[in-house]
């Protein structure tokens, strides 16, 4: 297990080298994510805010709650997205092919050669407007608050990953059909 942990750290490290051999490229994809999803953010708070309540949760609340399902999102993402949605084409292509003859869990191999770092702005924005609600709060961070908000995080993650892997099964059975 701790040599696929550094493999993949490795991978990853290689993933945003060649991102970043397009520097601007790749921090106004992440700048046009955070437009968009600050927008999303922005758009909730304003309404959330105007009515006071939303089924009883106000603003900051929500805010918390959607930051929670898009950090998740964004770590399940990261890791399954780029695998699952080339599978397809992988399949028609034959390329797949060559990655079962190989000696490793055609997954795991998937998972080490797909890390999306587009994801990486996901996050940052999703945990600034985490810690700004947490702070407008004033929820004090214990250490079980923060066990508890990892724990939701990750089982968020592996609950986003199982349906990105699940949206993929379908490429098995419906090659070339449109």
């Amino acid at each position: 297990m701790n040599n696929f942990v550094q493999t993949y750290l490795y991978f990853i490290k290689i993933t945003i080298r060649k991102k970043m051999m397009y520097r601007a490229s790749y921090i106004a994809g992440i700048i046009g994510q955070w437009l968009g999803y600050g927008t999303i953010f922005a758009t909730l708070y304003i309404v959330v805010k105007k009515f006071k309540l939303l089924g009883g949760w106000d603003a900051n609340e929500i805010a918390f709650l959607y930051s929670l399902s898009l950090i998740s999102y964004a770590i399940g993402a990261s890791v399954f997205y780029t695998p699952c949605t080339g599978l397809a084409n992988k399949i028609r292509t034959g390329e797949f092919d060559q990655v079962l003859t190989r000696p490793i869990n055609p997954l795991i191999h998937e998972i080490l050669h797909g890390f999306n770092t587009g994801y990486l702005g996901h996050f940052i924005l999703a945990l600034l407007i985490m810690t700004s609600s947490l702070v407008k709060k004033n929820i004090i961070l214990s250490n079980i608050n923060i066990l508890f908000i990892i724990v939701s995080i990750i089982g968020g993650a592996l609950i986003q990953s199982a349906i990105l892997i699940l949206s993929s099964i379908g490429s098995f059975f419906m090659i070339d059909r449109k």
